[in-house]
């Protein structure tokens, strides 16, 4: 797909990472739930933001994670660009 069609192959997948935030974003409000037994299912949530979130956010280890991330990519990007 790379060979042929690199733009739309890359907006395609940039489509789906962005569509899936909503799911993986970390700081959820709970708004609906239900048991069944002794199991707790949430059935509605919304999004926050960490400054809105109801205990600990653990913000700065996102933050340091997503560079350490962003680092690892840059590098690994640069080391390959020189072979």
């Amino acid at each position: 797909m790379f060979n042929h069609y690199k733009n739309i192959t890359l907006a395609l997948l940039t489509g789906f990472i962005l569509g899936s935030l909503n799911k993986i974003w970390p700081w959820k409000k709970v708004i609906e739930t239900k048991t069944f037994g002794d199991k707790i299912i949430v059935v509605d949530d919304i999004n926050v933001l960490p400054g809105a979130f109801e205990g600990d956010s653990k913000l700065m280890l996102a933050i340091i994670l997503a560079m350490l991330g962003f680092s690892l990519i840059f590098i690994l990007e640069r080391s390959a660009s020189k072979k």
